[in-house]
């Protein structure tokens, strides 16, 4: 078994040769012009009748994932292999080709399928040039339907073809409906379009994205996140110079794509070296897979956002280049009296965001500007807001941007100062009183029909949503007492609102069809006592309380579902029916709070203008006012000086007394004298990084 130091080199040259490896070793399981590759399918684990074997493991934290390929192209019943990133092992297995394909969901690993393909010349050295998401969708921005197609390996193919065919739009995505047998094309994927990535309704829908088109045309990144490193590390680089370095290597990397980077300076004196991690899946910034670690710093890429400020002597101007851009452009926590809405015509939305004069009234600041002012040789000023871009017309979601803006302003005429900072504004509220289950009684004459609404929180294993974050996976549910089921009931006119109500959306329509599938999908079946949707927290700019109301109606039997088109069908209510007995209104709240970033300063400040920057105005002293300061100052100064000598001449007294007393005593004197102290330099010992030299002895078993 290598070691660990070992195990760093040797992970990173290796992912150079898994492509030939694979095509040497098993070129015969593939028909003629097609390469054994890998299939990416994230967070998932296949269903198998045989139990997994283990292949190789380390420490979690640890890359392992072109070790673990290397062991599985050397076994001829190797089928894919499991990346669990928690346990920091991989585990070999084996699928029957006769059977159709299952997954269950395994948040803490990777599966990684060997897939025959047709690779494009450019792309010969990724380890995976598709990564496959099943049950998930694009909600539109598809630009090309092809019927007829067999699988959703052949759908695959076909969008890998794209990049060779001239005069043709990039395929960055696909979709496959097994069911209909078509296959879809996007330019966009889940990064570019996040709103637009949803879990599908249909069990036929299997999502792929394209690895071998670059969909980032210029990298940008989140803000940092400090002391803390990913477990889902498929690459890692020792003693580089900086994190800037390390930064870089993901942007170059060509093995895969990276979309973010760990960075691990030495911890202490002691031990030496820097340790830079490659990950191809981004984690979120409050995930379990962020584990703290001293002296790290974890930072997501991101797709650029072409913002700009344009500083005068009373405004800062902002101008978004989006073309069609159709969202709220506002400053954070103004957005009823500070924003744009864009238009969704043109290229560019701009916001001009007004400066308080010296002297102005606090509510005069209605863009929330902080001002500091400081007084030289040249007088300057910085004005600094924080806006947020929001994609949506209505609802703030996970995708939208908030960045800093800042101006320095001078009295001979304006210089421009922007950072464009990405940030993760936090907000601070008061916990209102929300319900988060509610059960309605519904009565009729036959008899009373039972109902609770109730939201959960995915992410944490079906617990009850009673505060979440932005852009968590929640589940709406709406249970049902027997004698009646999920056929005799239909939801519609959700709605969500507000904790004021003066901000609100429609998310189902008195039929049970979502408007925006995006938002909020279709309720569909779960067994026969329930509905639900899965979707992911958003909020209003105004508030981070978020209310849902719905009418829940009961029929004397079954109830047809409606047709709402676009393959969509709904279980919601169809207008009035004879056999409708009662109707019942059902309300519950939450909280959704943005993602809290655990950076600090962001935003660079001018040492001329650095202050606090909590104050919305900081004044400078008038002259006179600024004299009589500077006069109290130096007399209180003077006072303290005298005071000193005063007792440091009665100090000198008083020794000159003790020492003749001593001598008296002590007669001869008696001379005592230091010697002068060796300087001696610290012995460090050699430091050992303890380094594991054999696997786990033991790995728990998986469970289907």
């Amino acid at each position: 078994m290598m070691n660990f130091n070992s195990n760093f080199i040797f992970s990173e040259t290796l992912f150079v040769l898994l492509t030939s490896i694979a095509s040497t070793i098993h070129g015969q399981l593939c028909p003629p012009g097609l390469n054994l590759s890998l299939v990416k399918i994230p967070n998932v684990a296949p269903t198998s009748t045989s139990q997994p074997v283990l292949l190789y493991a380390n420490r979690p934290g640890v890359a392992i994932t072109a070790e673990c390929y290397h062991r599985c192209s050397q076994s001829s019943d190797c089928s894919g292999f499991i990346v669990d990133y928690k346990q920091g092992s991989c585990f070999r297995v084996s699928i029957s080709r006769l059977n159709v394909e299952q997954f269950v969901p395994y948040p803490d690993a990777n599966f990684f399928e060997k897939v025959c393909l047709r690779v494009p010349a450019n792309c010969t050295n990724r380890v995976w040039p598709i990564e496959h998401i099943p049950g998930h969708e694009m909600i539109g921005h598809q630009h090309t339907v092809v019927p007829g197609v067999n699988s959703k390996w052949s759908c695959a193919q076909m969008c890998l073809d794209q990049y060779d065919r001239a005069n043709s739009l990039p395929c960055l995505s696909a979709q496959y409906d097994a069911n209909s047998k078509t296959c879809t094309f996007s330019h966009h994927n889940r990064h570019t379009q996040p709103d637009a990535f949803t879990v599908s309704t249909r069990y036929s829908i299997d999502y792929m994205e394209n690895q071998c088109v670059l969909d980032l045309e210029k990298t940008c990144w989140r803000d940092a996140v400090y002391n803390v490193s990913s477990l889902r590390a498929d690459l890692q680089i020792e003693d580089l110079r900086s994190q800037e370095e390390c930064e870089r290597r993901c942007e170059l990397e060509t093995n895969f794509k990276c979309r973010a980077f760990s960075f691990r300076c030495p911890p202490d004196s002691y031990q030496r070296g820097t340790l830079c991690s490659l990950h191809s899946d981004t984690v979120g910034q409050t995930s379990d897979f962020l584990v703290s670690t001293p002296c790290s710093v974890y930072k997501e890429m991101i797709t650029c956002l072409d913002l700009s400020v344009e500083c005068g002597t009373n405004t800062m101007v902002a101008t978004l280049r989006w073309p069609g851009f159709a969202g709220q452009l506002f400053a954070l926590g103004h957005a009823d009296r500070c924003g744009v809405q864009g238009t969704g015509a043109g290229n560019s939305t701009q916001l001009v965001i007004p400066v308080p004069a010296t002297g102005a009234a606090a509510q005069a600041n209605r863009c929330g500007v902080s001002v500091v002012r400081s007084v030289g040789s040249v007088n300057r000023t910085q004005a600094s807001t924080v806006i947020v871009v929001q994609h949506h017309k209505v609802i703030q979601t996970i995708s939208d941007r908030v960045v800093r803006l800042s101006c320095i302003l001078s009295n001979g005429g304006y210089s421009s100062f922007s950072n464009n900072i990405t940030l993760n504004a936090s907000f601070g509220v008061s916990d209102p009183s929300v319900q988060n289950v509610i059960t309605g009684n519904g009565s009729n004459i036959l008899e009373p029909a039972n109902a609770r609404l109730s939201i959960v929180d995915i992410s944490k294993g079906g617990q009850p949503a009673m505060e979440t974050q932005l852009g968590d996976e929640l589940q709406f549910r709406i249970d049902i007492d027997p004698p009646y089921n999920v056929s005799m009931i239909r939801a519609g006119h959700l709605v969500a609102s507000s904790g004021s109500g003066q901000d609100s959306i429609l998310l189902l329509d008195w039929r049970g069809c979502p408007p925006d599938t995006a938002v909020f999908p279709a309720l569909v079946p779960a067994g026969a006592h329930a509905l639900l949707a899965t979707f992911r927290a958003f909020r209003f700019p105004a508030s981070p309380i978020l209310r849902f109301s719905l009418v829940l109606t009961f029929c004397d039997n079954v109830c047809q579902p409606t047709e709402c088109g676009n393959r969509v069908t709904s279980y919601g209510r169809r207008k009035r029916a004879a056999d409708v007995l009662s109707e019942m209104p059902l309300q519950l709240a939450i909280i959704v709070r943005e993602p809290s970033s655990l950076s600090q300063n962001a935003t660079v400040i001018p040492q001329a203008a650095r202050s606090n920057e909590d104050d919305m105005e900081l004044f400078c002293a008038s002259y006179s006012s600024a004299v009589a300061v500077a006069a109290a100052i130096v007399i209180g100064q003077t006072l303290l000086l005298i005071v000193c000598c005063v007792a440091l001449c009665r100090g000198r007294k008083e020794k000159h007394n003790d020492q003749i007393s001593l001598e008296n005593d002590f007669h001869p004197p008696r001379h005592i004298t230091w010697a002068d102290q060796l300087n001696s330099n610290k012995l460090h010992p050699p430091f050992e990084s303890a380094r594991p030299q054999t696997p786990l002895a033991a790995i728990s078993s998986m469970s289907s």
